[in-house]
């Protein structure tokens, strides 16, 4: 999901979240909240918060590291939120080779 505003981002992730109640959510937000967060770390939602800027450039070892982090347990749904759209085909193909296309694509439950 992408958009210049935090809590919109987040809360449009928490909103598609709540549709799979029983499954394992990995939960990637570029920011910082402002005011109460929609999203809570929990059993079923792993999450993390990167500063804000371009998480595919500048923050790359963040991303990687974030995303590792993430995606250890093996969750049902990866969810990452971006202030810009501009890099999303970089995002999409850091995603697409190894080792997170052996994690990701073997269960088909990508949500960018």
């Amino acid at each position: 999901m992408t958009g210049a505003d935090y809590a919109a981002r987040e809360q449009a992730i928490a909103t598609a979240i709540a549709s799979f109640p029983d499954s394992a959510h990995a939960v990637l937000l570029e920011g910082l909240p402002q005011g109460n967060a929609s999203l809570h770390p929990s059993a079923q939602i792993a999450l993390q918060r990167i500063a804000p800027g371009c998480i595919c450039c500048a923050g790359q070892l963040t991303l990687k590291v974030s995303l590792n982090r993430l995606l250890r347990p093996r969750p049902a749904r990866l969810w990452l939120a971006m202030a810009s759209s501009a890099h999303y085909d970089s995002l999409c193909e850091l995603l697409k080779n190894a080792p997170y296309s052996e994690i990701l694509l073997a269960d088909q439950h990508i949500s960018l």
